[in-house]
């Protein structure tokens, strides 16, 4: 598993490896992602009332991680990578 590298990296370290590389946002390429609840669901950013029903933002949430994902369009190069420095 990989986090938060630089994506040129990453993609390295997957054709080196003849195991799967899982990643928390390092390229949209890797062969799997995985995203902690708190990110997903901003747990513990903002007041969640006592009573609210979260149950459906996480599904949701879940939903579109999922279809994101597969369709390839997460993480996105731009925002949810990070980039070798050239000189490196």
């Amino acid at each position: 598993m990989v986090e938060c590298i630089p994506y040129q990296l990453a993609e390295k370290v997957s054709a080196q490896l003849s195991i799967p590389v899982i990643e928390i946002g390092s390229d949209p390429k890797i062969d799997g992602q995985v995203i902690i609840f708190h990110d997903l669901d901003t747990f513990g950013v903002d007041c969640v009332p006592k009573f609210a029903n979260v149950n459906r933002k996480v599904m949701l949430g879940l939903i579109d991680y999922v279809q994101e994902v597969r369709a390839g369009t997460f993480p996105e190069l731009d925002k949810h990578t990070f980039e070798l420095d050239p000189r490196e």
